[in-house]
């Protein structure tokens, strides 16, 4: 589907193709799809020369598959960046002028044939878009279009000056090591999906880590790393992939083939890349063809090149040399989505949602749409989520249905995913506003924390599903906070420190370790173990030494600090806890512990008694493996008080 800018407002514009009020739409769409079960509309793409002006015949009903089946009619799905909706061409569809996106008339009249009709599928043709209930229907069945389509092209746009280079070089690379290359590649797929579900089933499950691995630009590096070390299959052979390797790092470094390589990377910087849609299009689709002007590769032969140049020179006699990061980077979203086609795991809607937070889509409730067909039947029953362009239905509406259905179908939390966004689109504090990229990445992703222990509580949703009421347990009111960089120097920030240990440590509740044994735990996130420490029953200087160095070195650690930089050191009343909150938090706010959560909340009270918006996730010192959920649940719950969340 077409897909443009996403807007984090509420209000959104509900017409999202060329406009063409001037056509009868009752004579051309003569009939509505809104009422029928697994019909669609085609096109037939006539015939005609290079002058000649593109024209279209719609056809139709015709009848899909059931989820069994397979369509009445062969056909092929286009998937394409639409771009702006007032950038238009008119060609002629029934015999009326009809307006469409510059970037579809380009693949038009690329795809037609001079002396036969092409049957195509295409969404801002084939659908209504001025009839809601159609397009409401039309949606739900995007996926069964796709995939009983028997080819999708991609269009990437017209030939640049380079393009024939690029392709040229692609063409010589697969002719060189194609077939031994898939083999390859195959069984280190095989090797590695066992080494996954070896560790906890983690492929089907997909806890964060894991969804944070399919979206990094090292995903295949990483992997395949750990396939050395595990399960490479019995007479796995190394040598096709460092072969290939050795290719394409050679030929990248040669200035010979500059041109070719700056015409591969704009095909991987398409703007067709960062749509939302083109997920559920790419990985569904039995055979995909990526196509620029008029030249084509197959989608399993480009992503042959992204694999190998993604592994980075892995392998048992790799490659001393690495490509650089602006070579590999473009290729992440290929990579991503090869995996994905791949795959038979059953996704959480968490992580499919995750998948579109960098992704553009015109109408923002495509955050969520755009997502479904990658759920399985029974997913899609158990969220109840139907697909409802009108008015009525607002981003509010669909963000908040979309974090209701991941608690209580999947039974997971989305408070890691919080932007500080939500407010300001006026969601409920719980539910992410997922027009915006999440801000994680402050608390520590391959610590798995368990604040709130592994007993899911499902909450309560009241107020028309705005307000979650939920059991949770209080840890203290904020107190005392402090920048913990604040930028400052080195020298500085030491000294900063140490002055405020001094002022408010006395009271922490942590037994026998040293206060600043606590406060170095506290700042690192709970990631070091500090193994090396000495005795606290021995040399007391010694001891006091000790941590001050390693203070010194967290201090002058530039990636510790970067990352920390926007938490603020504190304290709580009463129990006097420490720990580390977001810049957004402020004294008297809150810290509440919520039962199979693995982050203490920061949240702030509102005016109802026991109502709170949440601030975001923190890290308190000494309850991060659900020491106080535990107690609470030991002495009967008496600790427990509903609360309510806005």
């Amino acid at each position: 589907m077409a897909g443009g800018n996403a807007q984090a407002t509420v209000e959104v514009d509900l017409f999202f193709s060329p406009r063409n009020d001037g056509i009868p739409y009752d004579e051309v769409y003569n009939y509505s799809l809104a009422g029928t079960e697994w019909s669609i509309r085609l096109i037939d793409l006539l015939p005609g020369s290079d002058d000649d002006i593109v024209s279209c015949q719609l056809v139709g009903p015709v009848s899909l598959g059931t989820e069994e089946g397979k369509c009445s009619v062969e056909y092929e799905a286009i998937s394409y960046c639409a771009g702006d909706p007032t950038d238009c061409l008119p060609m002629m569809l029934n015999g009326h002028r009809f307006n469409v996106f510059k970037s579809l008339w380009a693949v038009l009249k690329q795809l037609r044939l001079s002396d036969a009709k092409r049957i195509l599928w295409i969404d801002q043709i084939c659908m209504n878009q001025t009839d809601i209930p159609e397009r409401n229907a039309q949606v739900q069945l995007m996926r069964d279009i796709y995939q009983q389509a028997a080819s999708t092209q991609i269009w990437l746009g017209p030939k640049g000056f380079d393009t024939d280079a690029g392709f040229d070089l692609l063409e010589r690379f697969l002719s060189n090591h194609r077939r031994d290359l898939r083999r390859s590649i195959l069984q280190c797929l095989i090797a590695a999906q066992n080494m996954f579900r070896g560790k906890g089933d983690r492929l089907k499950s997909f806890p964060p880590e894991v969804a944070n691995l399919l979206m990094s630009e090292f995903y295949w590096a990483n992997m395949l790393e750990g396939v050395k070390s595990f399960s490479v299959p019995q007479g796995f052979d190394y040598k096709p992939i460092e072969s290939a390797y050795k290719w394409i790092h050679d030929s990248y470094l040669n200035h010979e083939y500059g041109r070719a390589w700056n015409a591969i990377r704009e095909l991987l910087r398409h703007p067709w890349w960062t749509r939302c849609w083109i997920i559920q299009e790419a990985v569904v689709s039995a055979n995909l063809t990526l196509q620029c002007g008029n030249r084509r590769v197959a989608w399993e032969d480009l992503v042959l090149l992204g694999e190998v140049a993604m592994i980075n020179g892995l392998g048992q006699s790799a490659t001393e040399t690495t490509l650089p990061a602006e070579f590999t980077r473009p290729w992440g979203n290929c990579c991503t989505l090869a995996f994905l086609r791949r795959m038979d795991a059953e996704l959480p809607l968490k992580t499919v949602l995750m998948l579109t937070q960098d992704r553009q889509a015109a109408d923002p409730r495509d955050k969520l749409y755009s997502t479904l067909g990658l759920l399985t039947p029974e997913q899609r029953r158990r969220c109840s989520i139907t697909p409802d362009y009108s008015p009525s239905n607002t981003l509010v509406d669909v963000y908040t249905s979309a974090a209701k259905a991941v608690i209580l179908a999947d039974r997971m939390w989305l408070f890691e995913l919080l932007t500080g966004y939500e407010l300001s689109a006026q969601l409920p504090s719980w539910a992410p506003n997922w027009c915006h990229t999440s801000l994680t990445g402050v608390w520590d992703s391959q610590i798995r924390y368990q604040a709130g222990g592994r007993n899911f509580a499902a909450p309560e949703f009241l107020e028309g599903g705005k307000t979650m009421k939920i059991a949770a347990v209080q840890v203290g009111v904020l107190h005392h906070l402090c920048p913990l960089i604040a930028g400052q120097r080195t020298p500085e920030v030491i000294e900063t420190w140490l002055g405020w240990m001094t002022e408010n440590l006395e009271k922490l509740p942590y037994g026998t370790d040293h206060l600043l044994g606590t406060f170095c735990r506290t700042i690192s996130l709970g990631t070091q173990t500090y193994e090396g420490a000495p005795s606290e029953n021995g040399d007391a200087e010694g001891l006091e030494s000790y941590w001050i160095e390693q203070i010194s070195q967290f201090a002058n650690t530039p990636s510790l600090t970067r990352d920390r930089s926007r938490l603020h050191l504190c304290l709580t009343r009463n129990k006097c806890y420490l720990g580390l909150v977001t810049e957004h938090a402020v004294a008297n706010d809150s810290i509440f512990v919520i039962p199979g959560v693995k982050t203490p909340l920061v949240v702030r009270p509102s005016e109802s008694e026991a109502h709170y918006t949440v601030i975001g996730e923190c890290y308190v010192q000494g309850i991060m493996n659900g020491e106080l959920i535990g107690k609470a649940e030991a002495e009967g719950g008496q600790a427990f008080n509903d609360i309510f969340l806005v």
